[in-house]
């Protein structure tokens, strides 16, 4: 399949790149073969990849912490938190926490998956991304 369904995306925003309690918001696409990850809020679905076929897909995503302060993240299908995904790194004082969560999960055509910040905010610049692709 010589266009599999890929994205790369982070956010430009250095300290404080993603408000905490929301989904994290990605402004720069490095891939995004096919489209299928929406970054244009007047879609109605930005922020989240969508699937454009049933199948198997891979997905990770690296964040790094404020200084100082906790991260707390994990992945969303269709709004609902996916258990196993959630990451969550110890608060040390002026220190920065980088974190990385994967998942391979079996979507249905439309279903969509976002990364969503819980709690605290993030760092984002050149210290975050999302990424993923179609297995088969």
């Amino acid at each position: 399949m010589p266009q599999n369904p890929a994205f790369m995306v982070r956010q430009s925003t250095s300290g404080s790149g993603f408000a905490g309690d929301a989904v994290a918001n990605w402004d720069t696409v490095l891939l995004n073969r096919g489209g299928h990850f929406k970054t244009t809020a007047g879609t109605g679905q930005n922020q989240r990849f969508i699937a454009p076929v049933a199948g198997v897909y891979h997905f990770s995503c690296q964040i790094l912490s404020n200084s100082g302060a906790r991260l707390f993240f994990h992945f969303r299908v269709n709004g609902a938190d996916i258990i196993g995904t959630f990451i969550e790194t110890v608060q040390v004082t002026s220190q920065y926490q980088e974190a990385t969560s994967t998942m391979t999960y079996s979507l249905a055509q439309s279903d969509y998956v976002e990364v969503y910040v819980n709690s605290y905010a993030a760092y984002g610049g050149y210290y975050a991304n999302f990424n993923g692709f179609l297995v088969g």
